[in-house]
């Protein structure tokens, strides 16, 4: 895993989110919730989640993601501690 930064994170999180949700990063909230505020369908939460995955180099247990409510916050503080917890390469 390559080490990322907060800001990275926050960044990256809320591009991929604006991308697939078609809204503007200044109107995502961190408490915006995937499928009720930005209308993700199961599939966009599929393809937003492979797209993290593969830019910031994590992997999200399901557990996370089959959260009915899952807010912005929720996918960032899930990456924060992928990100701590990862082991050094």
């Amino acid at each position: 895993m390559i080490t990322l930064s907060p800001e990275k994170i926050h960044e990256t999180i809320w591009s991929l989110a604006a991308k697939h949700s078609g809204k503007e990063v200044k109107d995502i909230r961190p408490e915006s919730r995937l499928v009720q505020d930005l209308g993700a369908d199961s599939l966009t939460v599929v393809e937003f989640s492979m797209e993290l995955e593969e830019e910031l180099d994590v992997a999200f247990p399901e557990t996370i993601l089959d959260k009915q409510d899952l807010t912005m916050a929720d996918v960032e503080k899930a990456v924060l501690e992928l990100a701590q917890n990862a082991p050094a390469v």
